[in-house]
């Protein structure tokens, strides 16, 4: 549905505002953001990207404002490793469109490059870090987003690899976006001489692709709810 997006987005606002309110049983919590930010990430409609950061911001200042408040409650809306790369990844959809301009995803791609480089850098903070997925779909707005003489495309796919390297994340996602945005000799100079099947445990460390760490809802063995429509449901 073309209008997920603003509907998931007006019942969240709507939620908010109760919750701001005094409704302390409508705390929106990291499920409900992660589903809103999904819904744009999908969206081709302009701008879903900016849509998608202003949630992703307003989730933080939620949880910022939550922790800084004398509370003996911890709050749910934690951002994590979905919405982070969620945002990252509405970024990359602004190539699908044939009316998008350079100067729109060049624009595009310093959100996804900035909303990557806020979660790396705040991991004591949100208590998560990128993952495969993160480093994968960062590689993906370099190869969709700058073009291929932008002596930028060079650096960034260069710089993101190696931190996916040095965090131990690379997946079998990395290596697909790598091989699709990186020229022949700069893949062949960023796997240092290594294959698919032979690079060091040292870079693969901290993937899980199995239980996969980027994901919206619960495992199949839980059924947890978003925590404000297990005790009052919003009318909107």
């Amino acid at each position: 549905d073309p209008q997920a997006g603003y509907y998931a987005e007006r019942f969240l606002k709507h939620v908010e505002a109760g919750y701001q309110a005094g409704e302390t049983d409508l705390e929106p919590d990291t499920i409900f953001y992660n589903c809103v930010m999904g819904c744009w990430a999908r969206s081709t409609e302009p701008g879903a990207y900016r849509k998608a950061r202003s949630i992703l911001d307003r989730q933080i200042t939620l949880y910022t404002n939550h922790n800084t408040t004398a509370t003996n409650t911890p709050s749910r809306c934690r951002p994590d490793v979905y919405g982070f790369t969620s945002v990252i990844g509405s970024c990359t959809m602004v190539a699908q469109s044939p009316d998008a301009t350079t100067a729109e995803k060049q624009k595009a791609f310093g959100v996804a490059l900035s909303t990557f480089q806020q979660f790396r850098n705040s991991k004591h903070i949100f208590q998560s870090s990128p993952n495969h997925v993160t480093y994968g779909t960062m590689l993906k707005a370099c190869g969709k987003l700058l073009s291929k003489d932008d002596p930028q495309q060079i650096k960034w796919i260069r710089k993101i690899f190696r931190m996916c390297v040095a965090d131990g994340c690379v997946g079998d996602m990395v290596l697909s976006k790598l091989r699709e945005c990186a020229t022949p000799s700069l893949y062949k100079e960023l796997m240092q001489g290594y294959t698919k099947h032979t690079i060091p445990s040292e870079w693969t460390c901290n993937v899980h692709e199995q239980r996969e760490a980027y994901r919206k809802q619960p495992s199949s063995t839980t059924t947890t709810k978003p925590a404000f429509a297990t005790r009052k449901r919003a009318e909107v």
